[in-house]
């Protein structure tokens, strides 16, 4: 079962508005810091010098915050 099926079970009127007029399911809180993360991490892995250094940064600062506030985010820092 995909993931708007999942989102509308047992709500067959609202899974055909969505289908009819678009819907997009919102990020999680996790799934956003996720996505931000792995895409400073590329952008380090492409980078070199001050760039480079500041996407360096910007992945620490999120798995710093991350222990610090007693949190594990698959593919971030668990």
């Amino acid at each position: 079962m995909n993931l708007l099926a999942k989102h509308f079970a047992g709500d067959e009127k609202g899974l055909m508005s969505a289908l009819v007029n678009g819907y997009e399911i919102e990020k999680t809180p996790e799934d956003a810091v996720k996505e931000y993360f792995k895409k400073c991490e590329e952008l380090r892995l492409k980078s070199t010098g001050t760039e480079y250094q500041i996407y360096l940064a910007k992945s620490t600062t999120i798995k710093t915050t991350l222990t610090f506030l007693g949190i594990k985010i698959e593919g971030v820092n668990a």
